[in-house]
């Protein structure tokens, strides 16, 4: 059902049978109905179109007997990174306790080491559990989309049932 909800010139490219593929080629079709997909497409676009894919596989695969599908994605052009958390742990970075290379990196600057002030970062890191070393963690609430666009700032959208993170995850526990 979901293969049959892809645009008919993308489905063509849909070459194996893994959901994962199907979701992809499903959030291309919600992405190209905002514009076309050679050209750079706004951050909030790739937000705008991960959420619809994610309402569209829930809409047609979650029939109420069982638990919600997982739906954790993470999709990049190249420029703008975005990822969802739904229902998998996710856990993104954009700071370090103390950076190692701050005595010879010519990028070093508060944000390195510190949250945000201004919304920009320099770095932004996704995964699955936080990991060991100097990145601090912060968990991604489900049903949120927390990303970066072209400029490297900061995005955090919770769909407003869940609580944004607000301390750091200790991976030392």
């Amino acid at each position: 059902a979901l293969v049959e909800l892809i645009h008919p010139r993308l489905r063509r490219y849909v070459l194996g049978d893994t959901d994962s593929e199907v979701c992809f080629f499903l959030f291309l079709t919600h992405l190209e109905r905002r514009g076309a997909l050679r050209d750079s497409v706004p951050y909030e676009s790739l937000e705008a179109a991960l959420r619809e894919m994610v309402a569209t596989v829930r809409g047609v695969a979650d029939d109420g007997s069982v638990s919600p599908s997982l739906l954790t994605f993470l999709v990049t052009d190249g420029v703008s990174m975005a990822a969802h958390m739904g229902g998998k742990e996710l856990y993104y970075s954009t700071y370090k306790r103390r950076c190692a290379d701050r005595d010879t990196c010519a990028s070093l600057s508060p944000s390195c080491e510190a949250a945000t002030v201004d919304g920009r970062v320099n770095h932004f890191l996704v995964s699955s559990e936080p990991v060991l070393g100097e990145n601090v963690w912060l968990p991604v609430p489900e049903g949120t989309v927390v990303g970066v666009d072209g400029s490297m700032s900061l995005r955090i959208a919770s769909d407003g049932r869940h609580r944004l993170p607000r301390a750091p995850v200790d991976p030392h526990p």
